[in-house]
């Protein structure tokens, strides 16, 4: 470090870390919610007083503006420069705790792999210890062909979340049926529309599905 003015701006885009993650993933509840929202103008209505207005929701709304809300152009793969690992360092030398500005790093970690080893160990795991369902190479891929279907089939809306909660073995095994029954339409059938109704469906199977988490 080079001063006052160096550490400080280190912490600075630490903080900017932490901040574009929020907006990141407060946008991505809305794209998935089901419902018909312009990104681009809520970005502009929230940026005109709102508590959340900054210059990165600037950014947001040109960004939202100029490639599409889906931002199909862009992989979600995030690069850091560095400051937001030594601000995580400096924080542990100095015994400050700082989760967020932490998790919002290591989410850049995520977003560069195309598949978790540590999350397949524990998968592996649970399916070790308590017999439970895993995700093959091929459920993925077919699930991936039908996530494909969404930017040409028929707006659905999906109904509002509730506390998912499966009360025994059996139970979580059927939701990983209809799970995976979905994927496999979703890689045969001709008609997307129906692909991705049949997911939604799904989806709200397991919402409605009864008891404790398995």
């Amino acid at each position: 470090m080079h001063g006052a003015g160096h550490f400080t701006k280190m912490v600075h885009n630490g903080i900017e870390y932490g901040m574009m993650q929020a907006y990141g993933e407060g946008f991505e509840i809305i794209k998935n919610s089901g419902y018909d929202v312009d990104l681009s103008r809520l970005s502009k209505v929230w940026n005109n007083g709102g508590v959340v207005r900054s210059w990165l929701l600037e950014l947001a709304e040109r960004a939202f503006d100029e490639e599409g809300d889906a931002l199909e152009n862009i992989r979600g793969y995030v690069e850091d420069s560095g400051e937001g690992r030594w601000t995580v360092m400096e924080a542990i030398a100095q015994s400050v705790p700082a989760p967020v500005i932490t998790l919002s790093l290591m989410a850049r970690f995520v977003s560069r792999q195309q598949e978790s080893f540590s999350a397949q160990v524990a998968a592996a795991l649970r399916n070790q210890f308590g017999g439970h369902a895993v995700r093959t190479a091929d459920a993925i891929e077919s699930q991936v062909a039908a996530e494909s279907y969404k930017s040409v089939a028929p707006s659905t809306p999906a109904a509002p979340a509730t506390p998912i909660a499966v009360s025994s073995e059996q139970a979580s095994e059927a939701v990983m049926d209809r799970t995976m029954q979905a994927e496999h339409a979703g890689s045969q059938a001709s008609d997307p529309g129906q692909v991705v109704k049949d997911i939604q469906g799904t989806a709200q199977g397991i919402y409605k599905t009864d008891g404790k988490k398995g």
